[in-house]
């Protein structure tokens, strides 16, 4: 028979030792997988008579750690650097190399540099990134009827990700991914 006790001894275990050679334990989330499993399991084995008690439901696995304490971002100085580098020139020098050209004939180019700006689409997917919060599958599936000029709001109705090298563009994973950015304001093609 197993008792809650063998359960516990278990997951402690999981928890310092992996299975599968590497170092540490698993994390909290795959602990509760497993528990998550031997339970479906005891509850199948009692709708068949087999036992008549799940000891998953006297045991508690292992609390799993919030995903905000995972979350990189950037210090209000990081940002203003990052921000102010978006306007900034830069400057890329090319090697040496040899190009076809559309009719299939073979030439040339020689070393040379240029210098540019991050284009403006890029620009505004960082910094709707960073003053609205938005994921970046959110910024990728924006469309025109997203964007509410009368009332300075964007609607996040969708996300857009890489599937078999194919974009594909979806409702969120969650109900709360749903949401309205108000007071968010366009002027003369900029936003504040």
């Amino acid at each position: 028979k197993i008792l809650p006790a063998h359960l516990n001894k278990l997951y402690n275990q999981l928890a310092v030792e992996r299975k599968d050679g590497k170092d540490g334990g698993y994390a909290p989330k795959t602990i509760k997988h497993v528990h998550n499993l031997i339970s479906s399991i005891f509850s199948m084995a009692i709708k068949w008579n087999i036992v008549t008690d799940n000891p998953c439901d006297r045991v508690v696995p292992p609390k799993q750690i919030p995903a905000c304490d995972k979350i990189k971002y950037f210090t209000v100085e990081q940002t203003e650097i990052f921000i102010g580098l978006l306007d900034q020139r830069y400057t890329s020098t090319y090697r040496s190399h040899d190009r076809i050209d559309d009719t299939g004939i073979a030439y040339h180019v020689d070393e040379y540099t240029e210098t540019r700006t991050v284009p403006t689409q890029f620009k505004l997917f960082y910094l709707l990134a960073i003053y609205c919060g938005m994921r970046r599958g959110e910024i990728l599936a924006l469309e025109w009827s997203d964007l509410d000029f009368s009332n300075n709001s964007i609607s996040i109705t969708k996300s857009t990700t890489i599937a078999n090298g194919k974009p594909i563009t979806k409702t969120p994973k969650t109900k709360a991914s749903i949401r309205k950015i108000r007071n968010f304001y366009f002027w003369g093609g900029a936003f504040i």
